[in-house]
Order: structure tokens, then sequence, then C-alpha cells
């Protein structure tokens, strides 16, 4: 299996600099070669009728360097065979990258986060504000979020084997949140208290299992993006990618944090988000008045959610208005003023990440019109809803640009803070998805390309054979009694026949052409003329005058349309014995074609229909150019145009 045809995002995947640079790679050049996870992406696909959705390959690009990407596609199949197929990509290898960045920053901020529980002791109202901001987090997020514990302490002096075989053993859900219990099937997070997650979830005897857990020991029982292969309560199986801290005191693992995102089902995962908010309100109330009169589970909590803002794989952010927003004014009004005052306070790495900052703190203090798309309706729809949802939103999208100018899509779930009637801040996390929009363009353009093919394929070869076959029937029925009449049909079938392969021949070409060799004019119409009226009575001649130079190729592409019409309006109507094409350029400045023919020609205030003269004239009303016909019956007919090439 090779390459065919690939944009320049995917060519890039790999470092390359242009989709064609691709065109021709062999699945085994870029494939690890004995690697599981490939060869499950390969059954997989031969067992979904080559059919797969999101299906993980270990790859490598052109500097050895090692990628992972989420594979989606289907193939051509006809007559029982594979002939080719379309497929997406997503890279998720710069996803890993972050989450050690992430692990970086946690072990970078430890000794902050010391002197903060040090502060948070002293100051009730401040920790019980910073757990209604992480409890918020907790519930809107996306990822399935989870704290673990040990039946008993595992001794980090033993050997790893020993400690695998106890994680093993002891490990049991404690909490988990509301899009966790749906990654499995679970109504509430309460059913899955106890669980024993590693014995009663994971499928038994994965490999893949078996090398998570082994990673997490070796690695002092911290993990980042690792996979592991489940199953749901009804048995279907699941793919996580997962994030893991445990909590060590005085050299024993007693439990920890641990986030997964899924990958089996991204629109589910959303929507359970979603779901988890609203069911969760009422007990994050609850849990707020008990945190106010316990300050060492206020502590103790702080300490929780800091974790998973730091290990989030999602943008997250907290925002402040510089001046409070009345929720009592219009919607215009209120949008207007968010614009205004909106202003990120406090940030993650991965959100900076997504506007191509590697330091959160360089995003503090930007306005909401440094990263939206100015006059976007989407954009303004999303405030629209935000704003009349009482400064909520759930999984809405936004048009936005990094911090360079490129192009990104968002999905967003925001919660405000409103106090007596004004709004005035709140926590955000958005999900980027960039890439799916970008997947989702090829494959709009993938089927604007099969229509294409799909439109020359019915206006040349349908076309003739139809022609043809009428042709052919006449002959037949008059071969008794008028052989002579039958020999017309014969011969009249055979010019059919030498203008569909003129046809198909200038289909075929037109669609092998590359945008920028529409340039070169003087190569390309000697080519088309050639081509087209090859096997064909009709005596072609070329001439060109004046210094060649290059156009654009926008200009090239229309104006070698306008000559293919005009050579097909020849074949299918002249009844012509020759064709004159010259070519003239004038000073870099103009451009002038002629198409003359000798054949019958056509009274110019009857013109008949099917000439495509229509067609011609659109064209050069959209260039700029000006179109001249000349006809006389008998006397044959030329086509003029002439185009400035400068603006």
């Amino acid at each position: 299996m090779s390459i065919a045809q690939a944009n320049d995002v995917f060519a890039e995947m790999y470092g390359l600099a242009k989709g064609d640079d691709a065109v021709g790679i062999r699945l085994t050049a870029v494939h690890i070669a004995e690697s599981e996870k490939n060869q499950q992406f390969i059954t997989a696909l031969a067992e979904n009728g080559y059919r797969i959705r999101n299906a993980e390959s270990e790859e490598i690009d052109v500097t050895g360097r090692r990628r992972y990407f989420l594979n989606s596609g289907f193939g051509f199949i006809e007559n029982d065979r594979v002939t080719g197929g379309w497929g997406t990509q997503i890279d998720i290898t710069e996803l890993r990258e972050a989450q050690q960045a992430l692990l970086q920053a946690e072990q970078e901020r430890s000794q902050e986060l010391e002197r903060l529980n040090g502060e948070l002791q002293k100051a009730i109202a401040r920790l019980t504000e910073s757990e209604e901001r992480y409890r918020t987090l907790f519930e809107i997020s996306s990822e399935g979020i989870y704290r673990f514990e040990f039946d008993q302490p595992i001794s980090l002096t033993l050997p790893e084997n020993e400690q695998i075989r106890l994680v093993l053993r002891h490990a049991y859900h404690a909490e988990g949140n509301q899009t966790l219990a749906a990654m499995y099937g679970f109504e509430s997070p309460e059913a899955m208290v106890g669980l024993r997650m590693l014995d009663e979830m994971h499928i038994e005897g994965s490999e893949q299992n078996l090398a998570f857990i082994s990673a997490w020991v070796k690695n002092k029982h911290q993990i980042r993006n690792y996979e592991s292969e489940e199953h749901d309560r009804h048995g279907d199986p699941r793919y996580f990618l997962n994030n893991v801290t445990s909590i060590i005191r005085d050299g024993y693992v007693y439990g920890g944090w641990a986030s997964q995102l899924d990958i089996t089902e991204l629109r589910l995962a959303q929507q359970a988000l979603l779901r988890a908010e609203q069911e969760r309100s009422q007990e994050l109330e609850r849990l707020n008045g008990e945190l106010q009169q316990a300050i060492d589970r206020l502590t103790e909590s702080e300490e929780r959610y800091r974790t998973l803002f730091e290990i989030s794989s999602e943008g997250i952010y907290r925002f402040e208005f510089d001046q409070l927003i009345s929720i009592h004014l219009s919607i215009d009004q209120q949008i207007e003023l968010i614009y205004r005052h909106w202003r990120v306070a406090e940030a993650n790495t991965t959100y900076a990440a997504m506007y191509g900052k590697d330091n959160p703190e360089d995003l503090v203090g930007l306005r909401l019109t440094d990263f939206h798309v100015a006059e976007s309706e989407q954009n303004r729809a999303f405030l629209k809803a935000y704003v009349e949802s009482g400064y909520q939103s759930h999984s809405i999208e936004s048009h936005e640009t990094d911090l360079s100018g490129n192009p990104r899509y968002f999905l967003n779930n925001v919660m405000t803070m409103i106090k007596d009637g004004y709004a005035i801040g709140g926590w955000a996390s958005q999900l980027d998805i960039t890439e799916l929009r970008l997947a989702q363009q090829a494959l709009l353009e993938a089927e604007q390309q099969r229509n294409h093919i799909a439109r020359e394929i019915h206006d040349t070869l349908a076309q003739s054979f139809g022609g043809i076959l009428t042709q052919l029937q006449a002959a037949d029925y008059f071969a008794e009694p008028n052989p002579d009449k039958a020999q017309y049909h014969r011969d009249r079938a055979k010019t059919l026949a030498q203008q569909g392969l003129a046809e198909a021949r200038r289909s075929v070409w037109n669609l092998s052409q590359a945008g920028s060799e529409y340039r070169d004019l003087a190569t390309l119409l000697p080519q088309i003329l050639q081509q087209m009226t090859t096997s064909t009575p009709l005596q072609a001649h070329y001439t060109q005058l004046g210094t060649p130079f290059l156009l654009d190729p926008d200009l090239g592409m229309n104006l070698l349309r306008m000559v293919q019409e005009s050579i097909t309006n020849v074949l299918r109507h002249a009844e012509a014995e020759r064709l004159d094409l010259t070519l003239m350029f004038y000073d870099h400045q103009q451009i002038q074609l002629s198409i003359r023919d000798n054949g019958r020609g056509f009274n110019q205030q009857h013109i008949p229909q099917g000439f495509g003269l229509i067609g011609l004239q659109q064209r050069a009303d959209r260039l700029g150019a000006t179109l001249q016909i000349k006809s006389e019956l008998g006397q044959g007919t030329t086509i003029e145009i002439l185009l400035s090439t400068t603006p």
C-alpha cells in the first residue's frame, strides 16, 4: 500500500514540505516494524470491511523520529477488491510531549504548592474560593478523572515486580467524576466506588496493560499519556490515554489521582461532561458548605485539584472582567462589555500551548479580541448563547487565532461566577479541534474532486457513447434498404468515437495538471492541441508570437479551459478540415489568443444550442477579458480573446 494523494498537513507530519512529497511512500517505510499496535491497526482495518475510526499507529518521520497518530478512513471496494481509499490522521505526538512538560511543571511547582498549603491553613476564605474554582473544573472537565487508593500502603523499597503484584492486588476506585462513570457505562460515580479497576476493567492478558502498569511503577508511580486496553460494564472494548500521579509519604504509596482521555468516542466523552456538570451541581453546593467548616479537607482538596489543573490535557484558564457586567443589560450591551473587559487571569500550560506559548504567564492580561477572529458569526453566536444561558456554555465552538495568526478551532465549556446580578469572572476549559476541522475540510475537498471527475466522465464518454450507439442502430436499420445511408451512419459513428476519444484525453489531461503548471501557457497549448486533435481528420496548426512570460495560475487555467472549449466546438460542430491556434504575448502586459477554423460557420444572429459560447463569455467576464466571435455560414469561425495581465 502506498500514498497516492495527500495534503500539506499530512506531509508535515512526516517532516516533508508539501503533500506531493508524500506521494509514493509505502506503509512499510513509515510503520515501525514488529509493532503490536500497527498489527492491530491493520487487522482491524481488514476485519471491519476496510473502514476504521480512531485506530492508533506507531510510525517514524523522515528524520527517524517516532510519531503517534489516530487514524480514520475507508477503502474503495470494487468487484471484491480493495482498490484504494481515503484516510485522515490526527497527530497525538505533541500531546504526549505536552503531558511530559506538564510533569516537569508539576515537579517545579511542588515547593510552591507546599508554601500555598501553609497559607491556605491560615485563610479559610481563600481556601473556600480556591476549592470552588477547582471543584468547578473537576465537574466541567471532559476527561475521566478519578482518585484511587490501596488496601494497604506499598513500600517503594520493594522490588519492582513485587510492587506491580501489590498494585494489581490492592488498587481500588475511591472517587471519580461523572465523565469517568459514563466511559464505563455506569450511571453515577458512586456505583464505581470499590471497583478493582486494574482487575475488573482491564482486559485480561493484555501486553499493553502490563506495560502500562510496569512503566507506572518504574517511573516512581507517575505516568503520562500511556494507553490502556479496557472494557466497560457491558463488555464493550474501550481505549484510553492515561495520566497518573500518586500520593507518596515516608517512602510508601497510598493512592493517587488520574485522568484519562477516551479515544474510543471523543464525542461521547464531551456529552458525558455536560451531563456530569448538570447532575453534580447540587452536590457541589453541599461540598462547598462542608469545606467552609473543615480546613483540613479544604487543604487536601486544594492539593487534589491543583494537581488536576497541572496534568490536564485540556486548555484550562480563569478569566476576570475589568468592570463588573450587569446581567440585566440587553444581550448586545453585555456582549460589547465582554469584548471590552474580558481578560485572562490564570491558565495552565496546555492552554498556553494552544496559542503558541510555552509559559502560561505570557497570556495573563490578554483580551478576548487578541484571540477571536473579528466579524466571525461563529464567535458572535458563541457569546450570544453564553449570555442567554446565564453566562454558562457547554461544548460551543469558537473560531480563533493563535498569537502567530494561525487559525484555531475550540470547543468551549465556561462557568461564570454571578454575584448580586453581576458577572465577575469564572473558569473555562477548551478542547482543540483544529485538526478535526482541517480533516473535515480535506474530506470535503476530496468529495468535490470526486464530483468533478463524475461530471467530466458524463460530459465526455457518456455522451459520446450515446451518440455512437444511436448511429450504429441507424446503420443496422438501413443496412439492407439503403446501404449508402447505412455507411453514412457508420462514418458518423466513427467521427463521434474520434471526438469522444479527444474529449476523454482532454478530461484526463485536465485532472492531471497541478495548479502551478497553468502558469506556462506557451508550453501547455501545443500539448493540448495535439492531444485533442490526434486521430481526428482535423489538421491543427499552432503559432506563437512575442516573448513568452509566466501567468498567474488562475488566469492560465481559465484561458486553457476557453481554448479547450473552443477546440471541442470545432470537433463537434464545425465539420472543419483545418484549425489554426495562435498565441501572442505583448510586453508582459497583454496576451491574445486566436482560434480559427474553416468549417461551416453559423449565423451569429441565431447561435445554435450546445456550442458552449455562453460559458466562454462567462469565463471572459470573470477574467476581465475581451471576447470576440466572428462567423459566417460556409466561411468558418474565429474566436479572439484579449486579456490584460497587469492589475
